[in-house]
């Protein structure tokens, strides 16, 4: 099973250029290094939306960090130095006790 994995984006169009999470899925392998993909929801209203699905990805800009997808307990680090920049219903997310 593969672990969920995850990239963050800004709006540049807020004041504080709020941060959104999205899910990244393996697109192909270069070597034995994955190489990541936005995850393309099955609800086609929903494909390419970020986790709070108030943005798509090609709406957003890249950050620093876009360059990699971290799991979910170093995208939990992450936010957390990020801090009151990330959308608090994309972070939630990582929170929550859901199955699947």
């Amino acid at each position: 099973m593969n672990k969920k994995m995850y990239c963050l984006m800004k709006n540049p169009n807020s004041q504080n250029e709020e941060l959104h999470l999205f899910e990244m899925k393996i697109h192909h392998f270069e070597g034995k290094e994955p190489i990541y993909c936005f995850y393309p929801k099955s609800d086609k209203e929903e494909k390419y939306k970020c986790v709070c699905k108030k943005f798509q990805y090609d709406i957003l800009e890249e950050t620093e960090e876009s360059d990699k997808a971290y799991d979910e307990i170093e995208m939990r680090e992450l936010c957390a130095i990020k801090g009151r920049q990330v959308c608090g219903i994309c972070v939630a997310s990582l929170y929550g006790n859901f199955k699947n």
